[in-house]
């Protein structure tokens, strides 16, 4: 019965001090640099205050920030469904040692983004409400039962809660195998999942890019490697290839969202290992097949050897934020994906 009694509608770990912060805030000028910081308990109306800042006000930036001792259950659950429903990704933070405003608001500016965050109980079902999901080593994402002061839940409805939430876990493509570990705890306790754990069961979202495969292509091997997570703003590529012809090494990249065209060329963007590499500005070229741009970046044989050793590479081409901004894949390549990048730039496709 302990481990049903959990999921019920209140958490009240603390009392209501003071109204939740939700406010929308810019590090900068960029819509990247812009974010959502929802700060307190998860109290009912939540999700419609959140519903008027973004259909009244507008909302800059696409990630949401938690940090949150708990609160209602159920609010959680809808406000959760909400954030997936509009496309925000969720992140731990909050504005401990933050400047404020006389009205007691957190100023943030410049590198000032938002503090390490805790986000426990309640909050950690909004936190998976994000399509991608976020969390630093200095985060603390809790989990425990859920309790109604003062009330005996029969096991009926203990089980009737458990499975809504294990339903819920679910359709937002978190393992429902991490009940397991709310369950585990009793009511006052609180079980901090590691970042091994949030991997393993799918709390954080995995982003970048997959491992390597080969394809043939001709008399040669073409290596490329898929995107994992969907692409942003100002990031559009979601695949990236590489080959040589008649011994000249090519990087092909593919964006389905961008604003390109095939007059611009763009600044050639070519680094290994944190340290640039000088490409000629007239490396890169663009087609543009329907809603599908594909950028053409010629690299020198030294400079193909290099990225096939590299501990990390990233390549691509920068253009005016009108037109998509920088459109880059980066990779920390394993030991083989350097050896399919290896056979990509020895076998060449004609």
């Amino acid at each position: 019965m302990r481990a049903f009694l959990v999921f019920f509608a209140l958490l009240t770990a603390r009392p209501t001090l003071a109204e939740t912060l939700i406010q929308n805030a810019c590090l900068g000028n960029a819509y990247e640099s812009c974010f959502v910081l929802i700060e307190g308990q998860i109290e009912p109306g939540l999700t419609d205050r959140l519903r008027s800042l973004i259909e009244t006000e507008g909302v800059d930036g696409g990630v949401i920030y938690l940090n949150s001792p708990g609160g209602t259950l159920g609010e959680a659950l809808r406000l959760g469904r909400y954030i997936r429903e509009q496309g925000y990704d969720t992140a731990l933070g909050g504005s401990d040692g933050i400047p404020r405003h006389t009205d007691g608001k957190p100023i943030f500016l410049g590198s000032e983004g938002p503090s390490p965050g805790r986000c426990e109980s309640a909050c950690a079902y909004v936190f998976m409400g994000g399509v991608r999901r976020f969390l630093s080593e200095r985060d603390k994402l809790g989990l425990h039962q859920f309790f109604a002061p003062g009330q005996q839940i029969g096991g009926e409805v203990a089980q009737k809660f458990s499975g809504d939430l294990v339903a819920y876990m679910v359709e937002m493509g978190v393992d429902a195998r991490i009940f397991t570990l709310a369950s585990a705890q009793d009511s006052t306790g609180m079980y901090y999942v590691t970042q091994p754990q949030a991997e393993e069961y799918d709390l954080v979202t995995r982003v970048g890019y997959d491992a390597f495969f080969l394809e043939p292509y001709k008399d040669g091997l073409i290596a490329a490697s898929k995107r994992i997570d969907p692409p942003q703003p100002y990031d559009g590529v979601d695949q990236m290839s590489f080959y040589c012809r008649a011994g000249q090494p090519y990087a092909l990249l593919h964006a389905s969202v961008h604003a390109l065209s095939p007059e611009e060329r763009g600044s050639p963007i070519f680094w290994t290992d944190n340290t640039e590499q000088k490409l000629p500005e007239d490396a890169v070229s663009v087609r543009v097949d329907g809603g599908d741009a594909y950028l053409t970046i010629r690299i020198s044989p030294p400079q193909a050897q290099a990225m096939a050793a590299a501990g990390t590479f990233a390549i691509g081409a920068g253009y005016g934020r009108v037109i998509g901004g920088n459109y880059v894949a980066a990779k920390k390549p394993t030991p083989l994906d350097r050896r399919m990048l290896d056979a990509a730039f020895r076998f060449c496709i004609d």
